[in-house]
């Protein structure tokens, strides 16, 4: 098998250089092509505004059209059949966690308007607790930029992102009522109202699910096995109000709280399991906006807490994490012909207690950047500097990036930033295992891609090619057995090549679409501190090689027909490369009809997730879901 994997990678590099050479040269291939190319790609076509400073680095974004569906789906799903990004899901009812481009979950940052998710203790964030329809957009800016966004953003910021509040001068009210059920028991619903007025507006959107997730699992060697314990209860809502104040000030209130609880069902190599957690959050945002011309002020403040609860009866274990975050942030944006300045000063303080013991951690940064276009904005590039001082070590994180309209519909772009991150109180202080020796990761990355935008009558498409490097001195990573440790490594290299393609067209009132993505990621120790360190040379645990994706869909006269394919590969589960999980394909299809009445909409859908019925391992030990079925209506009023 290591025969076959050497192979595998010789040629994927051959592929991989080969493909970067050819896409470079579209530019000046190309025969029909758009008279602008957007900064960045939306998966379901509405523009979105690019962020300041983020000209050169690669954009993805998925807005409401796919977030809120009927037959309501879970964010990570979503995320994994619409961007290049990897999602380690845990097992059933397990944490799943975030990787963009090789990087750990620690090193993938997730952000809700702008502040951090990540949990302080364990500075990661559960992508299982976070429901997709609470959301108008996701985005996905990849490669990393510590001079943006801190300490953490390695692979790269995942942004959840609201509605910008709107004022109607005759009071306008809207919402939606959404319900599905399916396999599994599974029942979920989700309901949400606006209200506009000429100097407030308020919105609220409320979600509920239930399923039991247990099943038999029959693998191809070894006794059938029975899925239990794997009960799962989720609910929550997201509040938002915006009230306009004299002198062209806007506040904003936000309000999200959530519980879970769920049963760990046992692995493949335990008995049985009656393992329980709870999950619990509360998340308090005020901001005040102010646009004066070329002025932008913005003011926020967040409180959050969160609580997690852990009990295992059959060995009479039970542990509580109690974690506060208080975060502070001004921003000033000035614009000015063909250009803006920003400058970004953000606070944070992280409290966690546990088992009687308490930990904090403090943040304290100042940025500031710029960005300009040249030769009639053909030329757009920008420049940011931060200086970001935690726990009394202060570092300094510039980066660079530019983009260059070669050709109407021909667009390169390039980037470098410095990476940073320090260690997390988990990382630290856990116990048992924290490790209060370890060392900042630090390093540099950089990319350079290329997109080519066509456009003939009806028919459109686009093709974008990214090469991606980083050099990560002192990684941090979890080793052990009964007990986990994280440890420094002294030196990873990671290098990979992303590619995405897209073409649509309309005929008739209809329109057929296809969308794919393939993303090649090889992260390899490259010096360690051990001597004769068998991982030299080998990939780091838990990082696929490959993957890819591939959607398509015909829609028309209300009604959808879409299938996707998502495949992963096989991934190395030890750092010698002696064991790992074998790669799979999922797929799923759905169809929908949307009914428009006067002032009013029904949406039906139904979905059929791991339509082949693939028997897959999560991660080791831990089986994924067989085939299952998911049906929804929603009401849009």
């Amino acid at each position: 098998m290591r025969c076959l994997y050497l192979l595998n990678k010789k040629f994927l590099l051959k592929k991989y250089r080969k493909a970067v050479g050819t896409l470079l040269l579209l530019p000046t291939a190309a025969t029909a092509q758009l008279r602008d190319t957007l900064p960045e790609q939306v998966i379901s076509g509405k523009r979105i505004v690019a962020a300041p400073g983020t000209a050169g680095l690669k954009t993805l974004s998925i807005d409401s059209d796919r977030l809120l569906r009927p037959a309501l789906t879970d964010i990570s799903r979503i995320l994994t059949e619409n961007l290049p990004v990897f999602v380690r899901n845990t097992g059933i009812n397990g944490p799943a966690t975030l990787s963009i481009r090789g990087a750990s979950a620690a090193q993938s940052m997730v952000l809700w308007e702008g502040i951090p998710l990540q949990n302080p203790a364990m500075g990661l964030t559960d992508l299982s607790l976070l429901q997709s329809g609470l959301f108008q957009n996701i985005r996905l800016t990849s490669g990393g930029s510590p001079a943006l966004w801190g300490s953490g953003n390695v692979g790269g910021v995942l942004q959840l992102e609201s509605e910008k509040p709107r004022f109607s001068q005759i009071p306008e009210t809207g919402g939606f009522i959404g319900l599905g059920g399916g396999s599994f028991g599974l029942f979920n619903g989700m309901a949400g109202l606006r209200r506009s007025g000429p100097k407030t507006s308020w919105a609220v959107r409320a979600f509920g699910s239930r399923a039991d997730y247990s099943f038999d699992y029959f693998p191809e060697n070894g006794p059938q096995k029975h899925i239990n314990n794997a009960l799962a209860k989720q609910y929550g809502f997201l509040a938002q109000g915006a009230q306009q104040l004299q002198n062209g000030f806007l506040l904003r209130q936000d309000v999200w709280a959530m519980q879970s609880q769920r049963g760990i069902p046992p692995a493949l190599f335990e008995a049985q399991s009656v393992k329980q957690q709870r999950d619990e959050a509360l998340r308090i945002r005020l901001g005040l906006e102010k646009t004066a011309g070329r002025h932008e002020l913005r003011i926020a403040g967040a409180f959050m807490r969160e609580n997690l609860f852990y009990e295992d009866a059959d060995v009479k274990l039970e542990s509580a994490l109690r974690t506060a975050t208080f975060f502070g942030r001004a921003q000033y944006e000035y614009r000015f012909p063909k250009g803006r300045f920003f400058a970004d000063a953000p606070l944070q303080y992280s409290l966690a207690d546990t088992r009687g013991q308490s930990f904090s951690q403090g943040r304290l940064a100042l940025a500031a950047g710029a960005e300009k276009s040249f030769w009639n904005e053909k030329l757009t590039a920008s420049a940011a500097l931060r200086a970001e001082n935690t726990d009394a070590k202060t570092v300094v994180l510039p980066g660079a990036n530019l983009r260059w309209r070669v050709l109407p519909g021909s667009l390169l772009r390039a980037s470098v930033q410095r990476s940073y991150r320090a260690p997390t109180l988990s990382e630290l202080y856990y116990f048992p295992g924290g490790n209060q020796d370890l060392k900042p990761e630090i390093g540099w990355s950089g990319e350079v891609g290329a997109r080519q935008d066509f456009r003939k009558n009806s028919w459109q498409a686009s093709v974008e090619a990214t090469a991606f490097y980083r050099d990560i001195r002192d990684w941090i990573i979890w080793y052990g057995g009964a007990i986990w440790t994280p440890h420094n490594i002294a030196r990873v290299h990671t290098k990979g090549l992303e590619l995405e393609a897209e073409g649509r067209g309309s005929f008739s009132g209809n329109e057929i679409g296809l969308r794919s993505g393939f993303t090649y990621t090889q992260a390899q120790t490259v010096e360690s501190a051990a001597p004769n360190d068998g991982s030299v040379g080998c990939q780091i645990p838990h990082t696929p090689l490959t993957t890819g994706r591939i959607s398509g869909w015909i829609s028309g006269k209300g009604f959808r027909l879409e299938g996707a394919s998502v495949y992963t590969g096989y991934r190395f589960i030890t750092a010698d490369e002696s064991a790992w999980i074998p790669g799979y394909w999922l797929h799923s299809a759905s169809a929908s009809y949307a009914l428009a009445l006067r002032k009013q909409t029904l949406h039906f859908e139904l979905r059929c997730n791991n339509l082949s019925n693939e028997k897959y391992l999560s991660v080791a030990g831990r089986p994924g879901l067989p085939r299952h079925f998911v049906a929804g209506v929603m009401w849009g009023f």
